[in-house]
């Protein structure tokens, strides 16, 4: 599919990792495809103000973080606190 001029980037996780249509981003970013090891996202929304190794966040749904956590590829770690509620971040 052609998604025209649009700014992309590839995230580090995909369809071995994590179940791709059981993501949201929660940042004003578009999943556009998945490979097996990356996930490709319009990240127009967010031109000249996300940088190479700046942290989306996604929301994910039960067979999504079943794969992530089932995963010997995602590195889990564990936050306590106000700083992160219900949302799982990937570095």
């Amino acid at each position: 599919m052609n998604h025209g001029d649009i700014l992309h980037a590839l995230v580090n996780i995909g369809r071995q990792d994590v179940d791709s249509d059981g993501i949201r981003p929660l940042e004003p970013v578009t999943i556009v495809g998945a490979s097996s090891d990356y996930l490709g996202l319009d990240v127009s929304a967010l031109a000249g103000r996300i940088r190479l190794g700046d942290i989306l966040s996604f929301d994910l749904n039960y067979s999504a973080l079943l794969a992530a956590m089932t995963s010997s590829y995602v590195e889990k770690r564990c936050f306590r606190g106000s700083l992160f509620d219900h949302r799982i971040m990937y570095a």
